[in-house]
């Protein structure tokens, strides 16, 4: 559903088409699609996280292929990530840093890449 909603709704990649996380050679293609619930309007709030821990047990502890070290939740990859990112910076498309650089020279502000 998620696929559906960024990618093929979105006009953008999806499946096997979007670009692993530390490409940055290349553009990913990825569209994105946000959503708000109010877990509360809809159900009682301990209830739900209680099933959800019992969610994230059952798939943390599904038997993992001999080559996987750990099964990841959706976006946890993610939140590690910009935890690494956070503390080491984030890579840029080489085009990006080229923009950047011709856009300071331009204006004449200052540009530490």
């Amino acid at each position: 559903m998620v696929d559906l909603l960024t990618g093929v709704l979105a006009n953008s990649a999806y499946g096997p088409l979007v670009q692993e996380l530390e490409v940055i050679e290349a553009l990913g293609g990825v569209g994105h699609t946000f959503m708000a619930i109010d877990i509360a309007a809809v159900d009682d709030l301990v209830a739900f996280k209680s099933r959800l821990n019992l969610y994230i047990d059952e798939i943390k502890g599904s038997p993992k292929a001999h080559t996987v070290e750990e099964i990841y939740l959706p976006g946890e990859l993610e939140f590690r990530q910009e935890a690494e990112r956070r503390k080491a910076g984030i890579p840029l498309h080489i085009n990006i840093v080229n923009d950047l650089r011709q856009q300071a020279r331009e204006t004449g502000v200052p540009l530490g890449l």
